[in-house]
């Protein structure tokens, strides 16, 4: 097979142990066009010739070659080739790092080969532009030769493995600058390769340059295959970008570089195979060359893997692709990596084979060159361990064994943070033993606090790890800008508890209520009488955390669980207790299995038979636990029969762990985007920017105050930075006149607006009070208005939803507001869409036109909004009057008590807690019915921090607060509550000084005075939300507080404004500047359809207070 191992050189000189195949290693031995001898080592594939197609005369060789002695010889004599050392020393450290089983000591193993490999690039990169730069002849030359010009692929490959490493080890240490830096380096990177893989068709086409099949060796998929390398950097650098649409935008281009290498790789490895099959194989000096082909399909296998995962992650969190198509790039590139994984296995054995039946062969330093294909194989393999549970490939990928940030095992040791040092233990049986642990990997989790979002301390207790983490992060919150992102930290036990309460309230206290209020002649008296009847409890291991968890969760309960009316029994009396299996969290997997679960059986049956209320979730007191919920199951069919046993929910403290994270993760920073429509929508929401700004430490030119540096608070819910830092409102300005746009545009804050947000109809003129007049203006500006919104959507990260600021009773803010929530509800269909919608005083009307406007946009209200917030004019003007003693209130006085109440009821959105901390979770407990949407508010005190010329409150309790929110005199809209009237649900934000026994008490209060009246069919719901109020106001007041309520007593509301239509509709009054416009070309049906929504809303609203509503009443949606 093999050839002659004394051949011509193609300038005529001979070579020995050099063919027209070769395509390995050489002796080492180069022949100059003037007979001198270089002694210099090569790489895979490539002669080290200084002029191979006899190009230069001897004279000009003897010229450029007169000064080459010493270093001079040396930068002279390099050659590309020398990056493959970096490749191959690069794609160690990689794999050293992302073994599936792993230990410390190979991280630092990595670390250094790492270094290693930034020290050998830095040498061969500053010696090849010497190279260059003292003889440019040589860049001619190199381009002719039929290997060395393959070689200048290894340049960006070997800059990859360092992209990689500093992605991979120096970010998650230094932070995110670092990933910028590694962000740029790919960038150039990357366009280097396009530029090695696009010039290869053309170095093969130089004239006198052999490129025909027997001359053709595995180096030509060099220069390609670079692109490929590039992409995988790609993959591992978006994965922690500060921006999610970077990182989607560099997820696309390393797809585009994927592609362009794998197509080009192909091809080259067809040709490559036919050459084989007619010339055999390569000599035994250069054999080591057919396991290039191994890289093409190992990295490409591993990219794809990669980007998949990445798309995966990065996809739903923009608005560029469809959330669902990460998932399907995920899962054609797994298939497409086992494709690839599959033809690297085959073409590995067939290396193997060759190099195998060779004897002796010599080595040479391309040997190290071929560790690169061998290395990304395996990376490709690992990360398949990595996707998919198999242990195949984990045991295939690597045999070092496993280890994480865990709790120490026995034998190691640790220093804790007084030097002290920390003996290993075999596992956490006691509160000392969890605090060993903790010191044991705080050192390790320290570094991780930049990287990561949200912390899970993996081990049933009491555990001082979350704490320790919590403190560590308010510390780093404090140090950087207050505006970073909010971290947070739970553990399974925390976990486990919090789910069991919300489980139990969702089901058996649901069921509770329904039955008790429903067979109550007063809904009121039921509040006295309600019980739910369910508990949970625990099944722990030894006898030492039954001890500790009876005193733990009700401490747990009273300092963390959402205050609710739910109970009429207190929190505690839920917790049906403790039982153990006697067995410590290490024996549970050394003991016989029959004996675990024969004593899980045990332990479940006591707890069940021992407990005072149904049993109705029981915890998994061990992380160890998991997977064993098929004994405790069979302990409750056991104690509660077949059916019975079966309905008790058994919590996973890692699983319910990992949810409630990924929620509030998920939760936090989901941008709002508010839309300001009319005279009234635009004078409240500057009022609203206005109050926001102060809030958060903003000041009028948008920039952050000097003073503002707490930190707690999200700013990007309502706000994005721009380019400059300043602080721009996801704001929208539309109205189809002039005068309040303008007034914006010069005042005090003009300066904190996008002006390419604001839009003014071209004529001037307004709607003329005429809903139908507003109406056509959209259909005609619909292009203009939605190109704005279009593009604040595209700059949020991850849109939640959008606030409408309008009014219902005017042309613009009813007609023009009506026809964006049509087109709204359409364009973003998953997106929450909230209105603050201001209605007309129905006692006196300022516009004769009101009761028409009114209904007409109450009709795109019910249909097309998630959720409606009522404000009233009338009610406004009473509460301005009565704490500003003034008769006539000015509009900007009722805007900013409209302002107050957006500003406190998006409190929990900007300043986030575990809980209530987006639109959904907090809609969700006021709106159990979608038919009913439309929600009442109360605010107490207003006094000057919040409203000009307020009287001053002399003092304020958590009692008197929630006391006065109930009160009919602070509801800013009027209703006439029936005696049938009735509370569906409430949700209070308490702002300032409240205590948890304070809420504790005041809810007690509230019950035994039976000041509130709930629906005889649901549960008695209050859901109170404590939020940290900005640092930044006057604290005038110890408390305050907001209710958000939804009250069937809405309806009245709706009957009067109903009541003056009828009136005005049956003399036809007013009719005739409605239809001139397009709403009514075809006659008056839009009135009459609109009619009939507000009368189907208003018999919903009538249902809801009966025993049997239950879920039944009218749809009011569209049919």
């Amino acid at each position: 097979m093999l050839q002659d191992r004394n051949e011509t050189h193609p300038s005529g000189n001979t070579n020995s142990a050099h063919s027209s195949e070769e395509t390995g290693v050489g002796s080492g031995d180069n022949i100059s066009p003037n007979g001198n001898e270089n002694k210099i080592g090569e790489a895979v594939g490539e002669d080290q010739s200084r002029d191979p197609e006899g190009q230069l005369s001897d004279d000009e060789y003897e010229e450029l070659a007169k000064n080459d002695q010493g270093w001079r010889k040396i930068v002279r004599n390099f050659t590309p080739s020398w990056f493959t050392i970096n490749m191959g020393t690069g794609i160690v450290s990689i794999l050293l790092f992302g073994l599936p089983y792993n230990g410390e000591w190979l991280y630092w193993i990595s670390v250094g080969i790492f270094g290693l490999n930034v020290l050998l690039f830095s040498i061969f990169l500053t010696i090849s532009i010497l190279r260059y730069a003292l003889w440019p002849e040589i860049w001619g030359v190199m381009l002719l030769h039929p290997l060395q010009s393959l070689f200048l692929g290894t340049f960006p490959m070997a800059l990859s493995t360092i992209v990689s490493m500093i992605a991979l080890v120096c970010s998650p240490v230094w932070g995110s600058w670092v990933q910028i830096v590694a962000w740029a380096l790919w960038i150039a990177n990357s366009l280097i390769a396009v530029a090695c893989a696009v010039s290869f068709p053309f170095l093969l086409m130089i004239p006198g340059k052999p490129s025909d099949l027997p001359s053709m060796t595995a180096v030509w998929l060099l220069p390609v295959v670079s692109t490929i390398v590039s992409a995988s950097a790609g993959a591992v650098v978006s994965e922690n970008l500060p921006s999610p649409q970077l990182s989607l935008w560099t997820i696309i281009a390393s797809y585009i570089l994927w592609g362009l290498g794998m197509l080009f790789s192909m091809i080259i490895l067809a040709v490559y195979f036919q050459r084989l099959a007619i010339h055999k194989l390569p000599p035994k000096s250069v054999i080591v060359s057919t396991c290039i082909p191994l890289g093409p399909m190992g990295q490409g296998g591993f990219v794809i893997l990669r980007l998949g995962a990445a798309a995966r992650k990065f996809f739903p969190l923009n608005n560029t692709l469809d959330p669902a198509a990460g998932g399907v790039f995920y899962s054609l590139g797994f298939m497409i990596a086992l494709v690839l994984w599959g033809f690297g296995l085959l073409w590995l054995l067939f290396a193997i084979t060759a190099i195998a039946q060779c004897k002796r062969i010599p080595f040479s330093m391309g040997w190290w060159a071929s560790i690169f294909p061998l290395g990304v194989y395996a990376n490709c393999t690992i990360q398949m361990s990595k996707e998919m549970p198999s242990q195949f490939f984990k045991v295939l990928s690597t045999c070092f064994r496993l280890t994480s940030v865990s709790s120490p095992s026995q034998g190691v040791t640790s220093l804790g943070p007084d030097g002290e040092t920390i003996s290993g233990i075999p596992s956490i049986n006691c509160s000392d033993d969890s605090l060993l642990s903790a010191l044991h990997c705080l050192p390790h989790l320290k570094p991780l606090i930049p990287r990561y979002d949200a912390f899970l301390v993996a081990c049933y207790s009491v555990h001082p790890l979350v704490g320790m983490l919590k403190e560590l992060i308010d510390i780093a919150r404090a140090e950087e800008r207050p505006e970073s992102r909010k971290k947070y930290v739970t553990g399974i036990f925390e976990a486990s508890v919090s789910k069991c309460i919300s489980l139990i309230r969702s089901t058996s206290c649901s069921s509770a209520f329904s039955s008790s209020l429903s067979s109550s002649a007063d809904a009121g008296d039921s509040l006295g009488t309600a019980e739910c009847k369910s508990s949970f409890g625990i099944i722990s291991t030894g006898d030492v955390w039954k001890e500790i968890f009876v005193r733990a969760v009700p401490d747990l309960l009273r300092r963390t669980v959402d205050f609710g009316m739910n109970d009429n029994v207190s929190l505690e009396s839920m917790f049906a207790g403790v039982e153990t299996t006697g067995l410590s969290a290490l024996e549970l997997h050394t003991s016989r299995a029959e004996e675990v679960n024969r004593r899980l059986a045990r332990a479940t049956e006591r707890l069940i038979n021992g407990a005072e209320r149904q049993v109705a979730a029981i915890c998994l007191g061990c992380a160890g636990m998991a997977g064993m919920d098929k004994a405790v199951r069979q302990g409750c069919k056991r104690a509660l029969g077949a059916v019975e046993g079966e309905k008790v929910v058994i919590v996973d403290g890692v699983v319910a762990g990992v949810e409630e994270l990924v929620n509030v993760c998920k939760s936090g920073g989901m941008e709002i985007i508010t839309i300001q429509a009319g005279q009234c929508g635009n004078n409240v929401g500057s009022q609203f920017w206005q109050q926001l700004c102060v809030e958060h430490g903003i000041n009028k030119d948008g920039n952050l105050a000097e003073f503002a540096t707490e930190g707690g608070d999200r700013k990007d819910v309502f706000f994005y930075q721009s380019d400059d830092t300043r602080y721009i409102p996801r704001a929208i300005l539309l109205d189809l006149e002039p005068r309040v746009l303008n007034t914006i545009q010069t005042g005090a804050y003009r300066n904190i607006y996008n002006p390419e947000n604001f839009f003014i109809g071209r004529q001037g003129i307004g709607a003329g009070n005429n809903w139908a007049a507003g109406y056509a203006a959209g259909e005609i500006v619909q292009e203009e208005v939605f190109d704005m919104i279009d593009r604040e959507a595209d700059g949020s990260d991850s849109l939640e939803g959008f606030m409408l600021l309008h009014s219902i009773a005017g042309g613009t803010g009813s007609g023009l507001g009506s026809f964006i929530l049509e087109r709204m509800n359409d364009r973003f269909p998953k997106k929450l869409i909230q209105t603050y919608s201001v209605f007309p005083d129905t006692q006196a009307a300022d516009v004769v036109v009101n009761p028409y406007n009114s209904l007409l946009a109450m009709r795109r209200l019910t249909q097309n909004a998630d959720s409606v917030v009522v404000v009233d004019n009338g009610a406004l003007s009473r509460i301005a009057a009565d704490r500003l003693h003034v008769q006539e209130p000015s509009f900007q006085q009722t805007n900013q008590l409209v302002s107050t109440v957006m500003s406190a009821s998006t409190t929990t959105l900007r300043y986030p807690g575990y809980m209530h901390n987006d639109l959904v979770s907090i809609l969700a407990n006021l709106i159990p019915d979608p038919r009913t949407r439309f929600l009442i508010t109360s605010y107490t005190p207003f006094t000057g921090d919040n409203v000009e010329q307020a009287k001053t409150v002399r003092k304020t309790t958590v009692l008197d607060v929630m006391r006065r929110l109930l009160q009919p005199k602070n509801r800013m809209v009027s209703i006439t509550p029936s005696k049938s009237s009735c509370y569906i649900s409430i949700f209070n934000i308490i702002q300032g000084e409240a205590a948890q026994t304070d809420v504790d008490k005041s809810i007690l209060r509230i019950r035994e005075r039976r000041l509130a009246t709930f629906i005889p069919w649901g549960p008695a719901s209050i859901h109170v939300a404590v939020p940290k109020r900005s640092p930044y106001l006057p604290n005038t007041h110890r408390v305050s507080g907001l209710m958000l309520a939804n009250h069937t007593s809405v309806a009245t509301l709706f009957k009067r404004i109903v009541s003056q239509y009828d009136r005005l509709r049956k003399r036809n009054a007013f009719l005739e500047q409605y239809k001139k416009e397009a709403p009514f070309a075809d006659g008056l049906g839009e009135f009459d359809e609109a009619r009939t929504v507000v009368m189907d809303l208003i018999g919903e609203y009538e249902s809801a207070e009966r025993p049997d509503y239950a879920g039944g009443g009218t749809d009011v949606e569209e049919n």
